[in-house]
């Protein structure tokens, strides 16, 4: 429908992604029709996390339980591959996030490497030794540390997605064990405390990093008020420097203590960030003021349209196919007279 005109404009849908982007570039034919491509990437987080009140994944009930715990964590965090992600799953759309803070709002740095988002199987192995699960084996049991992920997307396409997850852990040695129940389920769960590792996202309803650090603020820990601090963590001194940063103007104070909050974040890995989204808009060339904001605020109403252009154009690309009904009109002739000629002869 987008390509016969009838839609001002559209989003790309995976399994046509080939046909119409070639090279990070538009097609020749959709570039012949005069197609813009918008790229832009959206203020939005997608993240795996683990639930911090969980006794083996979460926080901890003493140092050693806290140092094994964490352990696991980054250990988890080492093996995701994002780059990879995009790949399989969104044709290469989006961005690996480094934290939680994705490109565009204040506080992001374009040069930041999260050490343990960039994937290292060896590291991650060394680590699960230091933790006490050597080859991923659990010694209370003999067997592989067994974990749970929930996941609220039952769907074929999600369970492979969450299996890319489970697989990669495998290679650790770790027993993931995917459980998909109802969004309202997964909510229950949430809300009960009884999760272990689950995916999740965030989207901007404001440009500031406030929107997206509140997320581990104490004060927002789903288990105790409802709030979006899903994985449930809490530190104080994140907490000190979340309040102090909020209210700030932009400037360097403000960035240093953004900076020493994700430093805090990198060292807990209470979440695994995945990836920014980088949305594609295709729009014709007779749309004219055409921006995608990524934010949740309505921009249609200001994008100007040049009605006659349209008009023009459809009909010029969708010229009318006549040579069928030439064809029925043959057969009747052929088929049809005859028919009636031999009746009439048949009468006299």
């Amino acid at each position: 429908m987008y390509k016969r005109q009838y839609y001002d404009s559209s989003g790309i849908a995976a399994e046509n992604f080939d046909s119409v982007i070639q090279n990070g570039r538009l097609s020749p034919e959709m570039k012949a029709r005069g197609v813009a491509l918008d790229k832009e990437v959206s203020p939005t987080i997608f993240f795996l996390a683990f639930n911090m009140n969980d006794p083996v994944v979460g926080k901890g009930a003493d140092s050693a339980a806290q140092d094994r715990n964490r352990k696991l964590r980054q250990a988890m965090s080492l093996t995701i591959d994002s780059v990879e992600f995009l790949r399989i799953f969104s044709n290469g759309r989006g961005v690996p996030a480094q934290s939680p803070i994705p490109p565009n709002i204040y506080g992001y740095d374009p040069s930041y490497r999260n050490p343990y988002r960039q994937p290292d199987l060896a590291r991650a192995r060394a680590l699960l030794v230091e933790a006490g699960y050597a080859n991923g084996i659990d010694p209370a049991t003999g067997e592989s540390l067994r974990l749970t992920f929930d996941s609220y997307n039952t769907t074929t396409a999600g369970l492979i997605q969450h299996q890319f997850y489970t697989n990669t852990w495998k290679k650790l040695g770790l027993d993931v064990r995917i459980e998909a129940v109802s969004y309202n389920q997964f909510q229950d769960k949430l809300r009960n405390g009884a999760h272990q590792v689950f995916e999740f996202g965030w989207g901007a309803d404001y440009p500031d990093p406030e929107n997206f650090l509140f997320l581990f603020w104490s004060e927002m820990r789903n288990s105790t008020t409802g709030g979006p601090n899903y994985a449930n963590f809490s530190d104080a001194r994140f907490d000190d420097l979340f309040l102090a940063m909020k209210v700030m103007e932009n400037g360097p104070e403000r960035m240093d203590r953004i900076r020493e909050m994700l430093a805090i974040l990198e060292h807990e890995r209470p979440w695994i960030e995945l990836m920014v989204r980088e949305d594609y808009l295709l729009h014709h060339g007779w749309l004219a003021n055409v921006k995608p904001s990524g934010l949740s605020i309505p921009t249609y109403q200001y994008v100007d349209i040049d009605v006659e252009r349209r008009a023009a154009l459809r009909l010029e690309w969708n010229e009318p196919i006549v040579w069928p009904l030439y064809l029925v009109v043959l057969g009747f002739v052929l088929v049809v007279i005859p028919g009636i000629r031999t009746y009439l002869k048949e009468r006299q």
